[in-house]
């Protein structure tokens, strides 16, 4: 089910009372909106959750955590080094107040989690049976900068999403497209994949007409490059807000894929939403192998607008 609503109507809606409430801190503008705007007075437990990555620009947002909800707050992450730690210290508390009411909700503001976080956290509620318990909240982008990332320091898979990768198959690489064709670049040159299928945010699947119109221009300058080295590209559509949608999309798309000649890597570099779609597929078929790209740099001053809408996600 997706819902998207006021971020001022959420409580109206949805109730915090004796349930939990997650919030992913990154450096973006979009990372507080939510929990600046609702009533958490009778929630029964409040978590930040801390990029692993670049924790000296999220600094700010990790400080007004700590301001805004004071003694009812617990933060994760400042200290921790690798994802697991942070992830297995996240749920050791969150599975505690589970066992105690199997109903409790969890609502979980993903929009400043990076998507290798975002991922990690989808495998985690998996394993504990959690995903029916879980609200994905999303606050919605007005406009981005000029540029979000350059630079890429390292691809690698996503745990949880290793896939099995056989040398003797040749590699079938699949591309969520967003804002960053830079990204794409990196992981299409570190996988040389001998087809590349390239999704492409649909006018009528995307945040707004003109975030459209952006990716599909990128999508031509890509295009334009890999006519150059001669590799096999074709193309689909997929919804960027509706993970339920997306799955139902890939299931048709995945019915024409060569698994048996071909390694699949999936690279998602489009909305949150939509890569929690991917990640969603991807619990279904084990072969499947999720790489992440790494950037080197981050617009930090730049990166997005917030505007006063997001989006809800659950499972069910």
């Amino acid at each position: 089910m997706i819902d998207k609503m006021k971020i001022s109507d959420f409580c109206e809606k949805y109730s915090l009372e004796d349930n939990i409430f997650i919030q992913g801190i990154g450096f973006d503008q979009r990372c507080l909106s939510i929990l600046r705007a609702i009533d958490f007075s009778k929630s029964e437990l409040l978590i930040g959750v801390v990029n692993l990555k670049g924790k000296h620009y999220s600094k700010k947002n990790s400080d007004l955590f700590k301001d805004i909800t004071k003694d009812k707050g617990v933060l994760v992450g400042e200290s921790n080094k690798s994802i697991l730690s942070i992830l297995d210290e996240t749920f050791e508390i969150v599975i505690d107040k589970y066992h105690k009411n199997n109903e409790i909700k969890i609502f979980i503001d993903i929009s400043s989690l990076s998507r290798e976080m975002l991922l990690s956290m989808l495998t985690f509620l998996s394993n504990l049976d959690l995903l029916n318990n879980i609200y994905f909240l999303n606050v919605i982008s007005k406009s981005y900068g000029g540029w979000l990332s350059r630079g890429v320091v390292e691809i690698r898979s996503i745990i949880g999403f290793s896939g099995f990768i056989l040398p003797s198959k040749k590699m079938h690489l699949i591309v969520f497209a967003g804002f960053e064709a830079d990204r794409i670049k990196h992981i299409i040159d570190a996988c040389e994949p001998h087809k590349i299928s390239i999704g492409v945010g649909g006018r009528n699947q995307s945040i707004s007409e003109s975030f459209s119109v952006v990716n599909s221009e990128n999508v031509e300058k890509i295009y334009r490059d890999l006519i150059e080295i001669n590799t096999e590209v074709d193309f689909f559509d997929f919804s960027c807000f509706d993970p339920l949608e997306m799955v139902s999309q890939l299931d048709k798309i995945y019915q024409n894929v060569d698994t048996l000649n071909y390694n699949i890597v999936m690279a998602p570099l489009n909305t949150k939403l939509s890569t929690i779609g991917v990640g969603l597929f991807s619990l279904k078929h084990e072969n499947i192998q999720i790489c992440y790209a790494e950037a080197e740099e981050y617009n930090y001053n730049a990166y997005s607008d917030a505007t006063d809408e997001m989006f809800v996600f659950n499972v069910k």
